[in-house]
């Protein structure tokens, strides 16, 4: 899940691009069997505030949850992304290591 706000500067907007090209490109079988998810979440509307909480959400953030049967098993930020935006192979390689993670 990406966390973003509102309005998004070019950075913001970058990671959440990175994020989702790293899922979709790396995990589309998985995400067309349905066992992978990639979600972009406006953390300031007041309808995913429940998801802020949970996860404690504070700025834009991409968050891997492992969820079975609707409940959150685990979750992780990858706070990394930060340091690895103005490098697009490393930031896809972080993400996509991660999501693998949460696959075993």
């Amino acid at each position: 899940m990406y966390f973003h706000r509102t309005e998004r500067c070019p950075t913001c907007k970058m990671l959440g691009g990175y994020s989702a090209e790293a899922v979709k490109k790396g995990f589309a079988k998985q995400m067309t069997e349905g066992s992978v998810e990639f979600r972009m979440i406006d953390f300031e509307k007041k309808e995913n505030a429940g998801l802020v909480k949970a996860y404690k959400v504070t700025g834009p953030a991409l968050i891997l949850a492992k969820i079975t049967d609707n409940n959150v098993e685990k979750y992780q930020d990858m706070d990394q992304i930060w340091t690895k935006v103005r490098e697009k192979p490393k930031f896809i390689e972080y993400v996509q290591t991660g999501v693998k993670a949460y696959l075993k």
